[in-house]
């Protein structure tokens, strides 16, 4: 609903909206003609019309399957072929996906079904309909990300609103998760909302923290990274010293996440698959503390490695060069040790962080709007979307 209202408000001020849809889609097309070689580890190239490729992520199988069976969510397994599924965690992609695919269907000749066979040799049916729903949810999620980013800025400059759309539109994740079923575009998504709400945070309105905590739980259900918010905002609460909220706060995301393991578990078997697979190992895995100490080395060692050398000049720049807000730089570094906890250090992370930082710079510069300097603004956006095309899979 809140999502809802930050649109509707939008396109109550600014007509723009309905001209980012098509440029949008474009710049999305465009991810598709860069390269016929994969982007992921695992996973096929599908080419169609001999120019538009798509790599394809072997997790995405199990989005496609578990909309196509939601009872699959309550059993886990990593194999496509068993029944079961490893995205127990996020039920509310499936969900959903579940749902736009029986409105699909209702337009003849999509409710169709086309057989894969992967590299692990099974041949599986997947359901034209659900991949349609799945590319419905990703841009919904890019569309909301861009909006909510520019109606948070609420910049009066064309060569900052350029910057936004270009950056938001075609960073990494985009050009390598839009085309297929994941939910990895969360990680921008949950950067916009989080510089939103602080931005307008105060201590005294307790509403606002409460709707975006609920916000925050409903869409950890899709992508955890977003309980993490519940978990901020719990944090400045207690800074600012309202513990009976703060306690509230805690109760609510808690108790939904614990009544749908529950649920799980009385029908099947809840396990988290994140941890299974090595996340937050640091902290799950070391008994002594002898060895504590040397991995934690090791652990930072591979976060730095996973920035690229333009992320990490950025952050330096904006940390020094930008006015800090303590809002801001507390809630940065405590995403940044969040990443670090992670224990899985990868660009899906880092561009989201990288967000977070650079619409918190816009939010606390106000950057006015100026002809020559707009010149440059949007120079320098077709500058970043041209490197972007060019240098495919490169973390920036």
């Amino acid at each position: 609903m809140l999502l809802i209202m930050m649109l509707k408000n939008y396109f109550k001020e600014n007509k723009l909206g309905i001209y980012l849809v098509p440029l949008v889609l474009v710049l999305q097309i465009l991810s598709t003609l860069q390269t016929n070689k994969p982007r992921f580890f695992c996973g096929p190239v599908v080419t169609k019309f001999d120019h538009f490729h798509i790599s394809v992520l072997c997790d995405s199988s199990h989005y496609l399957l578990d909309a196509q069976n939601l009872k699959r969510l309550f059993f886990y397994s990593i194999d496509p072929s068993n029944f079961g599924s490893p995205l127990q965690d996020r039920p509310l992609a499936p969900l959903l996906a579940n749902f736009i695919s029986f409105l699909i269907r209702q337009i003849p000749g999509l409710d169709s079904y086309e057989k894969y066979t992967g590299e692990d040799n099974l041949t599986i049916s997947y359901s034209l309909s659900v991949y349609l729903a799945y590319l419905v949810l990703n841009f919904l999620i890019l569309y909301s990300t861009i909006i909510i980013a520019l109606t948070t800025i609420k910049s009066k400059s064309i060569g900052i609103n350029c910057i936004i759309v270009v950056y938001l539109s075609f960073n990494q994740l985009t050009q390598n998760y839009f085309w297929i079923p994941n939910t990895v575009l969360m990680n921008n998504l949950f950067a916009v909302v989080i510089v939103r709400f602080l931005r307008y945070y105060n201590s005294e309105n307790e509403k606002r923290s409460l709707k975006y905590t609920c916000l925050f739980t409903f869409l950890g259900l899709y992508y955890p990274l977003f309980f993490f918010g519940a978990i901020l905002i719990l944090l400045l609460n207690i800074i600012s010293k309202n513990y009976a909220l703060a306690l509230i706060l805690t109760i609510f995301p808690f108790s939904i996440y614990t009544f749908y393991i529950f649920i799980i578990n009385s029908y099947g078997e809840y396990v988290n698959n994140p941890s299974k697979s090595g996340y937050f190992s640091l902290f799950l895995d070391v008994n002594n503390e002898a060895a504590f100490f040397p991995m934690v080395l090791i652990e930072i060692e591979g976060l730095l490695s996973s920035f690229s050398i333009i992320q990490i000049f950025f952050f330096i720049w904006v940390l020094f060069s930008w006015k800090l807000n303590y809002k801001y730089t507390l809630i940065f570094f405590i995403y940044l040790g969040y990443i670090f906890s992670l224990g899985v250090f990868d660009y899906r992370y880092n561009v989201g962080l990288s967000t977070y930082l650079f619409l918190s710079y816009l939010a606390s510069a106000n950057l006015n709007a100026n002809k020559m300097l707009d010149i440059l603004r949007v120079t320098g956006a077709l500058i970043y979307m041209i490197f972007a095309f060019l240098f495919t899979g490169f973390t920036y």
